[in-house]
């Protein structure tokens, strides 16, 4: 009976991550997990991320060919071998769902369903391998479990390999990590730019020279998104040169995150599609949003910081910066358009 269920499960397992691994491979929007599981958003962000490819090979196709080899290795008897494989499986898909709730704040329904398989397969496994095979000791059942959480660890270093760049090494980690300010800002002031957005370079403009001209206390920081596949890229080599001086595989997973948790902010304020600039100014508790850099916007955001401005015989006190680290060169196109819009933002 149990090597029936077992038998069943494997064959549902092979044909979900099947499924998954065709989609990822060819694109087939109406057969897309995220399509009929009802969660777009994050199956997006997992699968069109570089945690979901591993060497150039969408992790669903590997999980695919991991179950395949351990189902023919089981079935020739090679039951030490298969062992390994599924437990090696089970580690890395524990790894995965926490990683996704760390690194993207959301979970992928079929991830999670393919996951719930692949444990299960783990678990009749060890019944079989374990407990219906005298003696059955419990002290060697920990033993048994061992090798996942050691794969657990084996697949992050994989994805995540020590990377010691040399302005972390020179500098110490990043302010924008680790500033702990004292004292209360009278403003604070956070702009979504994207690459390539003339509105974004003129609004950090504004801010640059319009703070340091005058005696304010501010935070200013700027979030980084992509607007697209090619948009999001660009932003993500962005960060990772601002943040670590560095493009390693390690350095862009790491910015990359900060630009997946920079557009769902960004989402969950605008809504989709997403639009550049999007200045939000903090004030006593009162929040306000400005889309764009119209003349009616950059009219009120004058008047919010002149309120601000002090006297002349005031000291000058300091802006601290985060993430001030915008392309440079010629920018004057929109990436989603090609052209600037009229209604001064990106993205429309």
């Amino acid at each position: 009976m149990i090597k029936k269920i077992f038998h069943l499960l494997l064959a549902t397992a092979l044909f979900f991550s099947a499924w998954i691994a065709a989609n990822d491979l060819f694109s087939m929007p109406f057969l897309s997990p995220s399509a009929v599981t009802g969660c777009e958003t994050a199956c997006t962000s997992l699968h069109e991320s570089s945690i979901g490819i591993l060497y150039g090979i969408p992790l669903s196709l590997l999980g695919f060919l991991g179950l395949l080899v351990f189902w023919i290795l089981r079935i020739r008897g090679f039951e030490k071998i298969s062992f390994w494989i599924i437990s090696a499986m089970a580690g890395a898909e524990l790894y995965l769902i926490l990683l996704q709730f760390f690194y993207f704040r959301e979970f992928c329904t079929s991830c999670l369903i393919f996951a719930a398989m692949v444990f299960m397969i783990y678990i009749v496994t060890l019944v079989q391998d374990f407990f219906l095979k005298p003696p059955a000791r419990l002290r060697e059942l920990p033993a048994k479990c061992f090798p996942a959480f050691v794969f657990m660890l084996v697949f992050h270093m994989v994805l995540f390999p020590p990377f010691f760049p040399e302005r972390i090494l020179a500098e110490g980690l990043p302010i924008c990590l680790t500033e702990k300010k004292t004292g209360k800002d009278l403003l604070r002031i956070e702009v979504f730019v994207s690459p390539d957005c003339p509105f974004c370079e003129a609004a950090v403009s504004y801010f640059s020279g319009v703070l340091y001209e005058n005696n304010l206390k501010v935070s200013i920081r700027i979030k980084h998104v992509g607007l697209n596949a090619q948009s999001r890229r660009r932003a993500v080599e962005n960060v990772a040169m601002g943040i670590y001086g560095d493009l390693s595989p390690a350095a862009l997973k790491m910015a990359e995150c900060y630009i997946l948790q920079n557009e769902k902010e960004l989402a969950d304020i605008q809504g989709s599609p997403l639009q550049t600039p999007m200045i939000r100014l903090v004030r006593d508790g009162d929040i306000r949003h400005f889309t764009g850099w119209t003349a009616r916007n950059q009219e009120q955001i004058a008047e919010i910081i002149k309120e601000l401005i002090p006297d002349r015989g005031r000291p000058a006190a300091t802006a601290d910066w985060f993430h001030n680290r915008l392309p440079s060169g010629d920018t004057v196109l929109c990436p989603s358009t090609g052209d600037p819009s009229d209604r001064g933002v990106c993205g429309f």
